[in-house]
């Protein structure tokens, strides 16, 4: 009896195991998603290749100074480096309009976010920075304006 029990742990322990090997194998495939999804994003806009990333190391920054938890910051990095994500859906004739933007245009425009957030609220994984988007940003946009004051 006592080998058979004994049996039963080393078989937990290995499946633990390898339960644990594949979690971290479907975290590094969202990383990997994210990525492709930030090329995608600046692929479609090139004169602003980088910005996703440069959004989020800010973003996540700033954060971290404020005291956000890893979870927080986690849910802030995957929301700000597909905060553009609704671009996608954007006209080129908008999108890449080299002047500036008639106000029918600025507010098709400004629909990239409400379009972003029905592109990403059915993935399990980034809803909760779909969720956080508009909170995370007013909370980083008045530390950042706090930062600027004291200048």
């Amino acid at each position: 009896m006592e080998n058979y029990r004994q049996h039963l742990e080393e078989m937990v322990v290995d499946r633990t195991r390898q339960l644990r090997e594949t979690l971290k194998q479907i975290e590094r495939s969202y990383e990997d998603t994210l990525r492709a999804l930030g090329a995608a994003i600046d692929l479609r806009d090139s004169e602003t290749e980088g910005h996703s990333k440069r959004v989020c190391r800010y973003s996540v920054e700033m954060a971290r100074a404020m005291g956000w938890s890893d979870q927080q910051l986690e849910n802030l990095s995957r929301g700000a480096y597909l905060h553009d994500i609704g671009k996608l859906g954007i006209p080129d004739g908008i999108l890449l309009k080299p002047g500036p933007l008639t106000p029918g245009e600025r507010a098709t425009m400004q629909t990239h976010v409400q379009i972003g957030f029905e592109l990403v609220k059915g993935i399990p994984f980034l809803l909760a920075a779909a969720d956080n988007r508009s909170h995370a940003s007013r909370t980083l946009q008045r530390q950042r304006l706090s930062i600027w004051a004291q200048g």
